[in-house]
């Protein structure tokens, strides 16, 4: 399946893999929302898929990195977003 077994993380080949296979906007945003989750979990990051952002909550702090989808997104097209 593509995941490192020291760290339980799906690989970048296996990531480039999984986001050729999809062709919604949606379903791109959510898969590398995932990915990024697993990359970044050491640091207390979690996926909230619901919202489109990764989240890290540390006392009275909180970080999130949101996802934004392009408006020119396409289903079966480039499909294209940015961090905020």
């Amino acid at each position: 399946m593509g995941i490192e077994a020291s760290s339980g993380r799906v690989s970048e080949s296996q990531l480039v893999a999984d986001l050729v296979g999809l062709d919604q906007p949606g379903d791109v945003i959510r898969k590398a929302g995932e990915w990024l989750a697993a990359q970044l979990a050491d640091e207390g990051f979690t996926w909230v898929r619901s919202q489109g952002k990764l989240e890290h909550r540390g006392g009275k702090r909180s970080e999130r990195i949101y996802l934004q989808n392009s408006a020119g997104n396409r289903t079966g097209q480039l499909i294209a977003f940015g961090a905020v």
